[in-house]
């Protein structure tokens, strides 16, 4: 059995890290700094998906601050992972799945970005 600290030293995921980490010029997303090591991070996990299988808008920057409290909080986006995944397994291709992370990453921007997130999370709890 492969370690999930063994599968983020393939090639695909390192290409697919740098996309993101360029995409977002290094900086974190959540509090716009460059305090300690970058971490790409994956906004939502699917049972069974390879890290380097996810599209590039479901990946962010974050701080190792920021990277760390969003992992503290990791129990409290469970839900909404399953949101994601259930609602990912009704897209007819990937074309449409990906549109769909993109247009939820917009709406998460508008609300704030992680915050935002957490907020519905918060709703899909109650």
């Amino acid at each position: 059995m492969v370690l999930y600290s063994q599968k983020l030293q393939d090639p695909r995921w390192e290409d697919l890290r740098r996309k993101a980490y360029l995409r977002d010029d290094g900086l974190c997303q959540n509090c716009g700094q460059c305090n300690g090591a970058p971490h790409v991070h994956h906004k939502y996990y699917i049972h069974g998906r390879q890290p380097w299988e996810y599209p590039l808008c479901s990946l962010i920057t974050l701080c190792d601050a920021c990277h760390t409290a969003i992992h503290a909080n990791s129990r409290a986006l469970l839900p909404f992972e399953r949101v994601l995944a259930a609602l990912e397994g009704m897209m007819p291709n990937e074309v449409v799945a990906a549109e769909f992370a993109q247009r939820l990453e917009s709406f998460m921007q508008r609300h704030n970005d992680l915050a935002g997130l957490c907020k519905l999370t918060a709703l899909l709890n109650e």
